[in-house]
């Protein structure tokens, strides 16, 4: 069932907790997946579609509410920015970091009866729909990550960068959801990081293509952060560093990229000299701008 939803506190102020409206993303629940907040499934199966109806219910009945609503926006946060922090709410509800979401966090502690506000958009049966990232299970998401590379891959053959970055970012998202239930260091989470990498160069190289530099930058980073040997992050950051006049991390990045792979020591030399150019054009224009303003010898 897809459906908008607004979730209120039952109080004199009816504080608004979340608006999928707002977000401009309705929600997707598919029944039988044994969903944390069993009230939706409850209300909705007696609505029909483009029903606009408003539920109260008691704080016993909705206290899953703050978990559902942080995979909730930690989807939306993953979906604008695949490379963004999130918050392991679910194995560290007791840690002074909480759940990532102040609001949430007081919710979970003082607990409120709440007031759902819910719009039925469409129902599908088996079949009918495509599962969101978030629906899909551990090993559907792990099923799915070569279909999002092909498609990535033909649309950056087309020349579509935003459309092949969106696919990859989706891919970077089902690894990323698959990590929180790994524990850091040990082999499974190991082998999911490795998973990202050629996801995230791939994105990297969408997000060269399109000049943004500094979110290209960023992946690359992450890359190396994973495998501190990877020719192409190098490589494609100096690039990035170069754009942003970063000269001098851009030599070094270049300079690293053909000390691991010597066969691109000829395209790091003419990458090099590019650098020197541009430095000395960039001073030139600047020594003629402000000559005989006592700038210049």
């Amino acid at each position: 069932v897809t459906f908008h939803y607004k979730t209120m506190k039952l109080n004199k102020d009816r504080t608004v907790i979340d608006d999928s409206r707002q977000v401009g993303e309705p929600f997707e629940l598919l029944y039988g997946r044994q969903f944390k907040l069993d009230v939706w499934e409850q209300i909705i199966q007696d609505m029909t579609v483009n029903e606009l109806s408003s539920f109260s219910c008691e704080r016993d009945l909705v206290r899953s509410y703050p978990l559902v609503s942080k995979s909730i926006r930690d989807h939306l946060k993953k979906k604008k920015d695949p490379n963004a922090e999130i918050v392991d709410g679910s194995r560290c509800c007791g840690s002074s970091s909480g759940l990532g979401y102040a609001d949430l966090d007081k919710l979970s502690a003082e607990g409120s009866d709440l007031i759902f506000e819910i719009e039925l958009l469409k129902v599908e049966k088996h079949g009918e729909y495509k599962s969101e990232v978030w629906q899909m299970t551990p090993d559907e998401k792990l099923a799915a990550l070569p279909g999002y590379k092909l498609n990535g891959n033909t649309l950056y053959q087309e020349g579509r960068y935003s459309e092949a970055a969106d696919k990859y970012g989706i891919a970077l998202g089902c690894i990323e959801q698959l990590l929180l239930k790994e524990k850091p260091g040990e082999p499974e989470y190991k082998r999911l990081e490795i998973k990202k990498i050629p996801f995230l160069l791939n994105y990297s190289q969408c997000k060269l293509c399109l000049g943004e530099y500094y979110e290209a930058a960023e992946h690359l980073s992450t890359v190396i952060e994973i495998d501190s040997d990877n020719v192409k992050a190098y490589y494609r950051r100096a690039k990035a560093n170069r754009q942003l006049w970063k000269m001098e991390e851009a030599r070094k990045d270049f300079s690293k990229a053909s000390e691991l792979d010597p066969t691109l020591q000829g395209a790091v030399n003419k990458e090099l000299r590019l650098i020197d150019e541009t430095e000395k054009e960039h001073y030139q224009k600047m020594k003629a701008k402000y000559q005989g303003k006592g700038m210049f010898a």
